[in-house]
């Protein structure tokens, strides 16, 4: 009964007041809460700014190191397998003069003439394996 009579059937229009005359005052509270909400806002957009500048430079500089560390890679790998394989013509040469060199030491010691005495020797001992 009393609950029905405070309900409205229909939706009744806002009533707006205006009077342009009046001046509007607001607490420094809120127009400091204001303030530093807008602050902040802008700061955060700033910092954002910053950070993404910051990241992409990063990220240029890390292309360019890779590249660097790319090139510099294959010049140095060049730059050794020309340097082995000097190494290696140097060893091979140096491997056959070595060869020849033992080659004819042998060939000096076994050209001698054994004395008789030590060919006897050297026959008895080839007969005993016999």
């Amino acid at each position: 009964m009393g609950a029905s009579q405070s309900k409205t059937t229909q939706q009744a229009e806002p009533v707006i007041f205006y009077n342009p005359n009046v001046p509007l005052q607001f607490s420094q509270s809120l127009v400091g809460t204001l303030e530093k909400k807008a602050e902040q806002t802008t700061e955060r957009v700033q910092a954002r700014q910053v950070e993404n500048l910051v990241r992409q430079r990063v990220a240029e500089e890390l292309e360019k190191i890779k590249q660097n560390e790319s090139e510099l890679s294959e010049k140095y790998y060049i730059q050794l397998t020309e340097e082995n394989a000097d190494k290696d013509n140097l060893n091979a040469v140096a491997t056959n003069n070595d060869i020849e060199a033992m080659v004819q030491r042998i060939s000096r010691s076994s050209a001698k003439e054994l004395p008789a005495q030590v060919k006897k020797c050297q026959d008895e001992v080839i007969a005993c394996y016999k």
